[in-house]
């Protein structure tokens, strides 16, 4: 997407009718898009921190619902399984709160980080993530997006792993996928409707040169049943 970025931005500015764009790509940054699209008002979707959103979500509270299910579950060791961008702003604070979550360290539950490239995402691909993960003791596992879970699903299904018995697993889900999956899987999501609305307004405003008051949004546990208390 960033590397045609330049042609769609030309293309956009010789549009005449276009009155304000919405960016919803994660991979796009304010500065390109300020420098790319001159004079049309701009607005990125549900980004914190960003230059051209006035809201986004409380990430840190995805960690502390994460780590509030592992805690529920009783495991003795459970993971965070993210693509390898493990020094961005989202992934740190999750990582953070998890670690930080006091309840999870009187549990004595070991917590451990697994990458996975984005390059060889496939079914393939994340076994040996996946195998490593299982053998080495976690039974309950926090997925970054929904991408992931639907191969982690393959893999279970190829090994016949029974979903939530031997394997507790959750998404954070930004899209609003992770019921559509097969089985549907448990999520930390947002309320995505409110969000929407929130960001064409935000869009209107900067058209007709008024301000919006900033929001943000909390995200909070939605349960498909796909994670289950050890022992039972």
């Amino acid at each position: 997407m960033s590397s045609a970025l330049p042609q769609i931005a030309a293309l956009l500015n010789n549009d005449s009718n276009l009155a304000g764009i919405i960016c919803t790509h994660p991979d796009v940054n304010s500065f390109d898009l300020i420098k790319r699209c001159k004079n049309v008002p701009l607005v990125i979707y549900n980004r914190k921190g960003s230059m051209l959103s006035n809201g986004g979500s409380d990430i840190g509270r995805i960690g502390e619902l994460a780590a509030a299910e592992f805690c529920r579950l009783r495991v003795k060791k459970a993971a965070f399984l993210m693509f390898d961008e493990r020094n961005t702003n989202d992934s740190v604070q999750i990582i953070q709160a998890i670690q930080e979550y006091p309840a999870l360290t009187r549990a004595g539950i070991a917590f451990e980080i697994a990458i996975q490239p984005r390059e060889t995402l496939s079914e393939k691909a994340i076994a040996p993530v996946m195998e490593h993960l299982f053998d080495s003791g976690v039974r309950a596992l926090l997925l970054q997006n929904t991408y992931l879970a639907e191969r982690v699903l393959q893999w279970a299904y190829r090994r016949r792993m029974r979903i939530p018995e031997e394997l507790s697993l959750f998404c954070v889900d930004f899209e609003g996928f992770a019921g559509f999956l097969s089985p549907p899987v448990s999520a930390i999501t947002f309320p995505l409707e409110e969000i929407a609305k929130y960001t064409v307004e935000s869009l209107m405003a900067k058209i007709e040169h008024r301000s919006i008051p900033e929001k943000r949004f909390s995200p909070y546990w939605l349960d498909r049943g796909s994670t289950l208390p050890c022992g039972k």
